[in-house]
């Protein structure tokens, strides 16, 4: 597995992987709750060295998709498999030096310095020799997610915006072959939110894993390898940024005229909604 890149999330972007494998696999996933269906008949594959968005209207399912493709949420149909093994076949340590999940809320009730956030994502490799890695690690996780003037900070005492970075150096300093990601940009302002974006494709482009949701549409399009789009817990579509977003389809899904603007012939959609 490649080490995080150390170089700072506004350098350039390594050239795609040459290899890429099938590293995660759902097969029919349905997850019903209360009675109803929030996932129907799901089929995906994720990928290493490539960055997966996930993308849909409120409600569409695209954290009930990431919670059980990560093993945080259990599924009631369907399978999900890691290198050929249920998810529910992994212990728990197993699953968390295989990947690193961050959910939308990251509450943290004690009053821990940032630093000590940060050294968590370490906790899986204890008494193994990637611990010896820890330093390097935190430090990296540290610069790439831009918190390194909040290090000797109270995580309860920081902005919303703060703690989203905070948690995503955690899960960096994780070093885990694939990435969870549900709606890191959320808190983030304009350049915070390309850092992040940055960052993640800088991951796949390691040879990592990573699955991202998002609700920014034209962020989507302008980092992620492909795109997959759910409507009313299925899977509408998924492909290139070119081939999911279109025009039709993404005002079919919000409800909402678009117009998918390309700056230059070929290059990625920009989303931009039909105003009066």
């Amino acid at each position: 597995m490649s080490d995080l890149p150390g170089t700072p999330v506004t350098g350039s972007i390594p050239a795609h992987p040459s290899e890429s494998r099938v590293v995660l696999e759902a097969r029919g996933v349905g997850v019903t709750r209360d009675g109803r269906p929030i996932l129907h008949d799901v089929n995906l594959e994720v990928r290493t060295g490539e960055v997966l968005a996930l993308v849909g209207p409120n409600g569409a399912g695209k954290s009930t998709l990431l919670g059980a493709l990560s093993g945080e949420l259990d599924y009631d149909h369907g399978t999900v498999l890691l290198d050929g093994k249920r998810l529910g076949d992994y212990r728990t340590i197993e699953l968390a030096r295989r990947r690193a999940v961050l959910n939308q809320a990251s509450e943290v009730s004690f009053p821990f310095l940032v630093r000590e956030i940060v050294a968590m994502g370490r906790n899986p490799w204890v008494r193994t020799p990637q611990f010896d890695d820890d330093e390097k690690a935190i430090a990296e996780a540290v610069r790439t997610a831009d918190v390194g003037h909040l290090v000797e900070r109270r995580f309860t005492a920081l902005s919303g915006g703060e703690r989203a970075r905070v948690s995503l150096a955690r899960v960096l300093a994780q070093r885990t072959e694939i990435v969870f990601l549900d709606e890191p940009t959320a808190a983030l302002d304009l350049r915070h939110q390309e850092d992040v974006m940055r960052a993640s494709l800088a991951l796949a482009r390691a040879g990592r894993a990573v699955v991202v949701v998002l609700h920014d549409l034209s962020l989507a399009a302008a980092y992620a390898d492909r795109i997959g789009m759910l409507t009313g817990g299925t899977l509408a579509a998924i492909g290139t940024p070119n081939e999911v977003l279109t025009a039709e389809r993404v005002g079919r899904a919000y409800g909402l005229g678009v117009r998918v603007y390309h700056p230059t012939p070929g290059s990625r959609p920009v989303i931009l909604p039909l105003r009066d």
